[in-house]
């Protein structure tokens, strides 16, 4: 029902193996690829989704870990969205938090409270044409474009996946 897409880069080999096992152990299908090509995580994505066979994606970059019951805190949720994200664990910085409470489209526009580790539709995601690999945002920049074209945003408030914030990570670098 979902596949987990997760785009690594050379030299993050201890990280990448501590995702891999979490992943392992929510039992769901994992893609994962080195950006060899320095593309960039948008476009590595793009790249995963295209060997997508199931209804759901699920981002994960390779310094997070889900939760092994990820499957079941998510399932019951998403017959009534296009796009679901939970609430999160945070290690190694005190931002971002969860924005609990329904979702806010207006407010979606001029900020990001999204993680790019959300479960998407694949079709939907598709549709869209996927994350636009020139973005500087590429994540806040697919949300508002689903949000335009009409998709359904819910947010779950159960804490599902752990968010680790480490020096000189791209999140880091990108919110100085």
């Amino acid at each position: 029902m979902i596949t987990v897409v997760t785009p690594t880069i050379e030299g993050r080999a201890a990280l990448l193996a501590e995702c891999v096992a979490s992943v392992r152990k929510a039992g769901l299908p994992h893609l994962i690829q080195v950006d060899d090509a320095h593309a960039g995580p948008g476009a590595v994505r793009n790249q995963l989704v295209e060997r997508v066979t199931t209804p759901w994606v699920l981002f994960l970059d390779d310094d997070d870990l889900i939760y092994p019951a990820y499957p079941a805190l998510v399932v019951p949720h998403l017959r009534h969205t296009d796009v679901l994200y939970t609430a999160w664990e945070l290690t190694g910085a005190g931002d971002p938090l969860p924005k609990p409470g329904p979702f806010d489209g207006e407010h979606l526009m001029r900020q990001n409270f999204i993680p790019v580790t959300a479960c998407v539709r694949t079709r939907a995601f598709r549709s869209v044409g996927g994350f636009d690999e020139q973005a500087r945002f590429e994540d806040h920049d697919l949300w508002k474009r689903m949000h335009i074209a009409g998709y359904r945003f819910l947010y779950a408030p159960v804490i599902a996946w752990t968010y680790r914030r480490l020096p000189g990570s791209r999140t880091e670098t990108v919110s100085r």
